[in-house]
């Protein structure tokens, strides 16, 4: 395993090296120093490129949305899809689907796991109104 390591971190010296030999930097300027910052610069942009595109990008915390009908306050499907399933995507890409009841709890489900935040009568609700509005 460490033979393995070795040959990895020669290769990786050595294509150092000819980038900045290529750039008009002298082979004897360089030493070991440089080539660590380098490869150390490297390193660091490359994991901050991959957690940035891996990051969820989601935080956002349930909000109010519900109307008010006299003394009672309803839930609105409507402003749930909005507010909700807009954090992700747009929302002509729920619009433009197409579900019998049963897909849409499917896809609210799915949408849960990766991390929307529904309450349980918002979810509901959520799905009520996707169903019979996007059938």
């Amino acid at each position: 395993m460490f033979k393995w390591i070795e040959a990895f971190e020669e290769e990786r010296v050595f294509k150092v090296k000819l980038c900045l030999i290529y750039l008009g930097v002298r082979h004897r300027m360089l030493n070991k120093r440089i080539i660590s910052l380098i490869s150390f610069l490297l390193l660091v942009m490359v994991a901050g490129t991959t957690l940035a595109a891996c990051g969820s990008g989601s935080t956002a915390t349930p909000v109010s949305t519900s109307k008010s009908v006299g003394n009672n306050a309803t839930l609105d499907g409507q402003a749930i899809m909005q507010e909700r399933c807009s954090v992700c995507h747009s929302i002509t890409r729920v619009t433009s689907a197409h579900h019998t009841a049963a897909q849409w709890q499917n896809t609210v489900n799915r949408m849960i796991n990766h991390g929307a935040k529904l309450a349980p009568q918002e979810e509901q609700v959520l799905i009520d109104y996707l169903a019979q509005n996007y059938k």
